[in-house]
């Protein structure tokens, strides 16, 4: 293929594709976005896109395997300053990403943002909602007190909070925080 194809078949790529790392993954579709966040914007900027008549939402986990190869694809899209640059000013020191749970209408009872569903009730001693998965540190606690918001760790805590949680492991923050984010679509497009 020569240059000039190439050049015009990436001008003819949607501006979603060409914007921002895109996979797909069980027959969904991910965007990562890198640019800093807070979590309300984040939701809306996933609900403003849509791919095959499909509506985006800020990530959902349902499976160990999805939590799994979310992780490792967005560890392998960014790099080590991207990374720095969602580290929340919560003196963990640890970078994060938006996922699309809050409690921010009850507090202890934390819903997906795609539709509403109740996926874990309490604290870091609650309980898993109608068997949906989760994948908690020693979380959620609510520290500051409006840590409504949740993220995934893109390292293990560091010391002396190194109790709290894993690489890969979910944390209530403040949804003012500004993390990057993933967008997820319920299909999947020709992507090559």
């Amino acid at each position: 293929m020569s240059l000039r194809a190439i050049t015009f078949a990436i001008a003819f790529l949607p501006v979603w594709a060409a914007a921002a790392p895109t996979w797909e993954w069980g027959g969904h579709t991910y965007r990562l976005i890198t640019k800093p966040t807070t979590w309300e914007q984040a939701v809306v900027d996933a609900e403003n896109l849509s791919l095959g008549g499909q509506r985006g939402y800020l990530v959902r986990i349902d499976s160990g395997l999805e939590s799994q190869a979310i992780l490792e694809k967005v560890l392998e899209l960014t790099n080590k300053i991207q990374r720095q640059r969602s580290i929340p000013n919560d003196d963990s020191g640890v970078p994060f990403f938006w996922l699309g749970g809050s409690d921010q209408e009850t507090e202890g009872k934390w819903i997906w943002s795609d539709d509403g569903a109740e996926f874990w009730s309490g604290d870091f001693n609650g309980t898993s909602t109608n068997g949906q998965f989760t994948n908690w540190g020693v979380q959620p606690d609510n520290l500051t007190g409006d840590e409504d918001a949740l993220a995934m760790s893109l390292a293990s805590w560091p010391e002396p909070f190194y109790d709290l949680g894993d690489k890969g492991q979910w944390n209530d923050l403040s949804a003012n925080e500004t993390l990057m984010y993933v967008i997820e679509f319920n299909t999947t497009s020709d992507l090559s």
